[in-house]
């Protein structure tokens, strides 16, 4: 399993499909000290490499392990893989007209 696309919110895991599987397992947890509750969440996706687990809070380090389900059970769960969600969200910038100068003034960005 691999990490990937980490954004303020989500992670991208990857991973490589060796064998056939009904669903995958997902579970991870904020490494924050405070948290000994491991999410789970299941995604029905015989065919899947990839998940995109939404929802983490900003900023904060989460430890993720993939299991894989068929019809003999769950497999033994992979090593942790670890990311930081980020700080930024995307920001569109708007064209607000000119400024006192006569220069282009937009918000977005930074420095915004």
């Amino acid at each position: 399993m691999s990490v990937s696309k980490v954004t303020a919110d989500s992670v991208v895991l990857n991973w490589e499909q060796t064998s056939k599987f009904q669903s995958v397992l997902i579970r991870y947890r904020a490494r924050d000290g405070r948290t000994t509750i491991m999410c789970e969440e299941q995604y029905n996706r015989a065919t899947a490499e990839r998940v995109t687990v939404t929802g983490l809070s900003r900023r904060t380090e989460y430890e993720f392990y993939v299991a894989f389900v068929n019809s003999a059970g769950c497999s033994r769960a992979s090593g942790p893989q670890y990311a930081t969600t980020g700080t930024t969200v995307s920001v569109p910038r708007v064209f607000l007209g000119l400024d006192s100068w006569g220069c282009r003034a937009e918000s977005g960005g930074l420095g915004s």
